[in-house]
């Protein structure tokens, strides 16, 4: 999807369960993701649509924040308003 979009050079990192082995809300797919990026995980935000496997990476002290598990079309500006909400805390 990311390459579809044109975006793909955007993204820093893909973090795959099938090529890690383990899947969300298995703590060690959110430790790799952050160890890949060089972020300590108290200073990384996940954002999911769903506390039941997204929130896994707070058992590894990320922060988390969840959208509405509404299909994308209904939640456009869903990503927008957390990243608003959490921006200051992040630069801080």
């Amino acid at each position: 999807m990311f390459r579809r979009y044109g975006v793909e050079d955007l993204i820093g990192e893909f973090v795959l369960s099938y090529e890690e082995g383990v899947a969300k809300p298995d703590p060690k797919i959110f430790t790799v993701a952050c160890q890949r990026i060089g972020v300590a995980p108290e200073r990384a935000l996940m954002i999911g649509d769903s506390p039941e496997t997204d929130g896994g990476a707070a058992g590894i002290g990320c922060a988390t924040a969840f959208v509405d598990p509404l299909p994308t079309e209904e939640r456009p500006d869903a990503l927008d308003r957390i990243v608003t909400d959490w921006l200051p805390a992040v630069r801080s």
